[in-house]
C-alpha cells in the first residue's frame, strides 16, 4: 500500500513540475481545418489588453472574409449580377465575417528558453460553416417576413422611407446571396429565398409606380390651377 501511494505521489509531482515549467504548452493547429492567425508577444500581460484581442479578431476576420470573397458568386438575379462590384463584395464579406464569428479560441504557446510566446486565435472551419448556415437561415426568415409584412401595408407614401427600405432590403439580399456558395439550401429554404428576392423586386416596382402616380397628380393639380385661371379671364 505504501509503495502504491509513493508511485501516485511521484506521478503527481512530475505532472505538477511539468505544468509549472511549461504552463502554456504548444498545440499544433491544422491550417486546413481551421481559420487561424498567429502573433508573437513578449509579455503575457498583452493578453489582458482588449485592443490586442480586437486586433487579433480583426486579422482573423480579414482571413475569413477573403475566403468568403473567393467563394462568392451571385446566383439569385440579373439585377444583382449587374450591381455586384469588387469593392461592394469585399465590404459585404467583411461585414458578414464579423457578424458570424462567435467566440474564437485563443491559445498561448510559450517558447522555451525565451520571454516570447506565440498567441493564436482560431475557429474550426466546420464550426464556422455551421455558424454561417444558422446565420443565413435566421436572417433570411427575418428579412423575408419583414418585407412580406411591409408589402401588405401597401404604399408607404414617403419618398425617403421608400428609398431607405429599398436600399436596406437590396443590401440584405446581396449579402444573403453572397453566402449561397457556403450553404446547402433545401427546397423549403430555396423557396423562401426566391420569394424574398421576388419581394425585393416588387418593392422596387411599387416605388416606381407610386412615384409616377404622385408626379401625375402634381401635374394634374397644376393643370387644374391653370385651367381655373383661364376660366376667370374668359
Amino acid at each position: 500500500m505504501r509503495i502504491l501511494f509513493s508511485v501516485f505521489f511521484l506521478f503527481f509531482v512530475i505532472l505538477f513540475s511539468f505544468g509549472q515549467e511549461n504552463p502554456y504548452p504548444c498545440v499544433q493547429i491544422n491550417n486546413d481545418g481551421n481559420y487561424v492567425i498567429t502573433r508573437t508577444i513578449n509579455n503575457l500581460k498583452e493578453l489582458d489588453n482588449p485592443d490586442f484581442k480586437k486586433e487579433l479578431r480583426s486579422e482573423l476576420i480579414i482571413q475569413i472574409s477573403s475566403f468568403i470573397e473567393s467563394s462568392t458568386t451571385i446566383t439569385s438575379s440579373n439585377s444583382l449580377k449587374n450591381k455586384k462590384g469588387k469593392k461592394n463584395t469585399n465590404s459585404q464579406a467583411r461585414v458578414l465575417a464579423e457578424s458570424i464569428l462567435n467566440n474564437p479560441l485563443i491559445r498561448v504557446c510559450k517558447i522555451p528558453g525565451t520571454n516570447e510566446s506565440f498567441v493564436t486565435m482560431s475557429i474550426g472551419k466546420t464550426e464556422y460553416s455551421k455558424n454561417v448556415y444558422s446565420y443565413f437561415i435566421k436572417r433570411l426568415r427575418t428579412e423575408s417576413n419583414g418585407l412580406s409584412s411591409l408589402l401588405k401595408l401597401g404604399n408607404i407614401n414617403n419618398k425617403r422611407i421608400y428609398k431607405e427600405k429599398i436600399d436596406y432590403y437590396k443590401n440584405s439580399l446581396a449579402q444573403l446571396s453572397s453566402l449561397i456558395p457556403l450553404v446547402s439550401l433545401n427546397s423549403e429554404t430555396q423557396d423562401i429565398f426566391d420569394r424574398f428576392a421576388s419581394d425585393v423586386y416588387i418593392l422596387e416596382n411599387q416605388y416606381v409606380v407610386w412615384r409616377k402616380n404622385k408626379q401625375q397628380k402634381i401635374k394634374d393639380r397644376g393643370q387644374s390651377v391653370v385651367d381655373g385661371i383661364k376660366n376667370i379671364f374668359k
